[in-house]
């Protein structure tokens, strides 16, 4: 009976190799993303204090809306609301702390002049946590993307980071990747050089002529019209090639995604939500900070708050007809081929935010400098976000392959998405030129980027997007466990054993030791036993499991019953 039950297993074993190796099969990773800091992933959608939400201390609510629309015709109210709507509308950039005010209290103001409450409109069950640095900023709100009304984190947001560190690393790592963007730089220097030279000619004609100030002022907007859409053009058709070489071109139903897919998130909870004052920060001198003021109108902004977790899954085909590189395949192809993991992929995501980081750190110091000199750099929540920035660095230097820090979302510097960080490192002058193609009319080009979103917590501002991934499955299974071994002659229904807790969604998942070899188990009751003991166990924990079901010495079903 046993040999005949090892000749089977063995049979069996044999054939799911077979199968996975020439039919093919999926490697699933489940990653762990937990903020670092607050994460606003926009889906569009904006609200206006005057009909779609109320603040009431620190908690805004959301209005049900059709009940209000319903209740004002009901009672025709309508031409009354349109004319408060009109009335208090007139500075849409929320205007003095009096009309904020104003604004925030409109929908209660109103129904109370009517006899009504606002109470019945407010969706209590939905309410944000609001916390805001005054009441002039209660203007526009800015919602993240959700289902249902629950916040998530798209997996496109996630494999958009991933492409572009991808790309980021083929530049700077292989001599193909050197070679193609040395050669896109030479093609286009002496362009891009005239093109910049144009503009610094009539710079200095600004400078050099206050008469005339105004109308080459309004030259140089037109040659930053259009310059800027050849430059972008020209910037986005190479990226459509580094593409190209490092994911493949398309064929038919094909492209590199097809076998690299990432889910959306799970879903935050309500309480991990919070709503609070998005700015611009700017890193120039006083006297533009103050100009530049005028054209950015503080909103409000939903985000995930910083410090809460959710999981998402990537799932890779595990055939290497899906991969192969005259398919097109190729870099991309390579590492998840060669290496069978997602270190490559986590590599290259810390390698492109390791040198942001350090651009940005350096350029901060650089303002802090400039402080001594003649011309003088705005001071304001510089110290705040260099120490953000720092923190982030450092936590950079201690990841392993298993995990990855990155920027999603709203508010990403422009170097987390394009290919300018590596023209910046490989040649600074270009890069100078590209940006003062790309803002002729402003007079401190070379300090670009000029500014950053940050939304406020507790009175301290944060940078905005940053999350840290990890692979837990890769991190629990290659953990070793002293674990004690049982014989399979030995096993039975119902028959008590001890693991180790490795997965807790979509399926519980434990490792076991039988006959001196690991095995991976789906397991049950991990619901019920949280219901009643009320502990929520941990990756990793020592667990006691019981077997419901077992054939020819082949475990078919067990059950969690002691954490």
């Amino acid at each position: 009976m046993a040999n005949r039950f090892a000749l089977t297993y063995h049979n069996f074993t044999e054939m799911k190799e077979l199968i996975n190796k020439y039919i093919g099969g999926v490697q699933k990773h489940r990653l762990k993303i937990e903020t670092l800091t607050p994460v606003a992933i926009r889906n569009g959608e904006i609200l206006s204090p005057l009909t779609d939400y109320h603040i009431e201390g620190n908690r805004l609510y959301l209005l049900d809306t059709d009940k209000l629309m319903a209740d004002i015709d009901q009672n025709n109210w309508l031409d009354d609301f349109e004319s408060k709507v009109l009335e208090y509308s007139g500075n849409h950039s929320g205007g003095t702390e009096t009309n904020a005010k104003k604004k925030n209290r409109f929908i209660a103001d109103f129904l109370k002049e009517k006899g009504a409450s606002i109470k019945s409109y407010l969706k209590e069950e939905n309410a944000r946590n609001c916390q805001l640095k005054s009441e002039a900023e209660w203007v526009q709100l800015h919602s993240t993307i959700k289902t249902e009304n629950k916040a998530y984190i798209p997996g496109s947001s996630i494999k958009g980071a991933i492409r572009t560190a991808i790309m980021y690393q083929w530049l700077t790592d292989t001599e193909e990747g050197k070679e193609k963007l040395a050669s896109f730089l030479d093609t286009n220097k002496k362009g891009i050089e005239n093109w910049a030279e144009k503009i610094n000619r009539k710079t200095k004609g600004n400078k050099n002529n206050a008469k005339k100030k105004d109308e080459i002022t309004k030259e140089l907007k037109k040659e930053e019209t259009e310059r800027k859409a050849e430059l972008l053009k020209l910037l986005h058709e190479f990226e459509e090639e580094v593409a190209n070489a490092v994911f493949g071109k398309s064929e038919g139903e094909y492209n590199a995604s097809t076998y690299f897919k990432i889910s959306d998130s799970h879903v935050f909870k309500i309480s991990d939500l919070r709503i609070a004052s998005l700015q611009k920060k700017y890193r120039e001198d006083e006297e533009l900070k103050e100009k530049r003021k005028k054209e950015f109108t503080t909103s409000l902004q939903e985000f995930i708050d910083k410090g809460k977790e959710t999981v998402i899954e990537i799932s890779v085909s595990n055939l290497s007809l899906d991969w192969r590189e005259n398919r097109g395949c190729t870099y991309f192809a390579k590492c998840i081929k060669e290496r069978k993991q997602l270190d490559k992929v986590f590599e290259a995501i810390n390698s492109l935010s390791r040198d942001f980081l350090e651009f940005e750190i350096c350029r901060l110091n650089a303002f802090k400098e400039s402080e001594k000199s003649k011309t003088s750099y705005s001071k304001e929540n510089l110290d705040i976000y260099h120490n953000m920035l720092e923190n982030l660095y450092n936590q950079l230097k201690e990841n392993n392959l298993n995990s990855a820090i990155t920027c999603i979302g709203f508010g990403k510097s422009i170097f987390m998405n394009t290919v300018l960080l590596v023209i910046r490192t490989e040649n600074y002058g270009i890069f100078t030129n590209i940006v003062k193609v790309l803002h002729a009319s402003h007079p401190r080009a070379e300090h670009f980027p000029f500014s950053y979103y940050a939304t406020s917590i507790d009175s301290q501002d944060y940078p905005l997007g940053w999350v840290k991934i990890t692979d837990i499955n890769k991190d629990a299974y290659q953990q070793e466990y002293d674990l004690p071994d049982f014989k399979r002659a030995n096993l039975e229904k119902d028959s008590i054993i001890q693991g180790v807790l490795l997965e807790l969604n979509p399926i519980p998942k434990v490792q076991v030791s039988i006959d001196g070899e690991k095995q991976y188990l789906n397991a049950n009751g991990l619901s019920k036993l949280k219901k009643e003991s009320g502990v929520i166990p941990q990756i990793g924990a020592t667990c006691s499991l019981q077997i419901t079901a077992i054939k020819e010495g082949e475990i078919k079903d067990i059950k969690i019953i002691e954490v």
